[in-house]
């Protein structure tokens, strides 16, 4: 049971990748797709690194890597919901779009690589 969940987790941290490359490729109408792949995955990645029991530094990587995906979904989210009510884009003060755009992929970026240098080095 532990390793499926590891394949799953790991698998879902691969598409969290891909998502993020597409988010960085696609900046038109076309945003939406992307960003809810990075979202949902990295919310799998981290409900089943919580679930999961491994080294503290290995898990806090892969969480940072999970909060930054989850994070981003929120924030997509809830800037769609303004909008659905309608309020204009860019009006949110940078309560939405900074952590979008910019927290949540630095944390990404430090999650997955601190998290695949944990990986390849408990290979070994």
């Amino acid at each position: 049971m532990k390793d499926t969940l590891l394949i799953i987790r790991n698998g879902a941290l691969l598409m969290q990748f891909m998502g993020f490359v597409g988010m960085l490729t696609t900046l038109n109408a076309s945003f939406d797709i992307p960003c809810n792949i990075f979202g949902v995955s990295g919310l799998v990645v981290l409900l089943l690194t919580i679930k999961l029991g491994e080294p503290r530094i290995q898990k806090l990587f892969f969480i940072l890597a999970g909060v930054a995906g989850a994070g981003s979904l929120i924030a997509l989210n809830g800037f769609k919901l303004l909008a659905w009510f309608g309020h204009t884009p860019g009006g949110d003060g940078g309560g939405i779009t900074v952590p979008m755009l910019i927290l949540c992929p630095v944390l990404f970026l430090i999650g997955s690589i601190g998290a695949i240098v944990c990986l390849v080095r408990s290979l070994k």
